[in-house]
C-alpha cells in the first residue's frame, strides 16, 4: 500500500511542478517598455516579410497595424495600448550580382 501512495504522491508533484513551470512561462514581465514585443519580431522575421516596405505596429505578439503611412498605423495602433513598438520593414527584394 505504500507503494501505490508514494506513486500517487510522484504523479500528483509531478503535475504540480507541470503547473507551475507552466505559470512562469505565461506571466513573465518585461525588464523593459517593448521587451516582449522585441523578443517576438526577432522570433519570427518570416511572419513580417510579408511587411516589406510597411510600417507596422506591435503591441504584446501581434501586429496590430500595418502600412505606408505610418500616421495612419499611428492612428490605429494608440487603439490597443499606450506603448506599441513601431518598426519599418526592409523590403525584401534579393539581388545576386554575378555570373555562373
Amino acid at each position: 500500500m505504500n507503494e501505490t501512495m508514494n506513486t500517487v504522491w510522484e504523479l500528483s508533484s509531478k503535475e504540480l511542478r507541470r503547473i507551475t513551470l507552466m505559470k512562469k512561462k505565461t506571466t513573465k514581465k518585461a525588464k523593459y517598455p517593448g521587451q516582449i514585443e522585441h523578443e517576438w519580431l526577432a522570433k519570427h522575421p518570416m511572419d513580417i516579410a510579408k511587411y516589406g516596405g510597411q510600417y507596422i505596429a506591435v503591441v504584446g505578439r501581434k501586429i496590430v497595424a500595418h502600412g505606408s503611412d505610418f500616421e495612419k498605423v499611428y492612428a490605429k495602433a494608440k487603439k490597443y495600448g499606450d506603448n506599441p513598438l513601431f518598426d519599418k520593414i526592409p523590403n525584401t527584394e534579393i539581388v545576386v550580382y554575378g555570373s555562373i
